[in-house]
């Protein structure tokens, strides 16, 4: 039954996404620490992106098929995509803002 394999890789894609979430925290400290060698940033940098990077394309892939599986709704991706625009848009904008406030203050 395909929801039952919809439902089954969801489930499996959050196990996933939680130990990926570990591995991304550990990038961050290894990269933040000015004490780490070359050689341990190049490491995080191959496991980003030969591991993590391709990983969360394929989820994020995977997850929109289940999603349709699991509750084929008809325009939900037109719905979907309209508002991700907008949530773009909105973050930009308040991004320029803090720029734009952070400027003003330098003054």
């Amino acid at each position: 039954d395909k929801k039952l394999k919809a439902s089954q890789y969801l489930k499996e894609t959050s196990a996933r996404l939680k130990d990926t979430s570990a591995e991304l925290s550990h990038c961050y400290h290894v990269l933040s620490n000015e004490h780490s060698s070359k050689r341990e940033q190049k490491a995080i940098l191959f496991s980003l992106k030969n591991t993590i990077i391709p990983f969360l394309n394929k989820t994020s892939s995977n997850l929109a098929t289940s999603a349709t599986i699991v509750a084929p709704i008809g325009g939900t991706g037109y719905v979907h995509n309209r508002e991700e625009v907008k949530q773009k848009h909105d973050a930009s904008v308040e991004a320029n803002k803090d720029r734009i406030s952070q400027a003003t203050k330098r003054r």
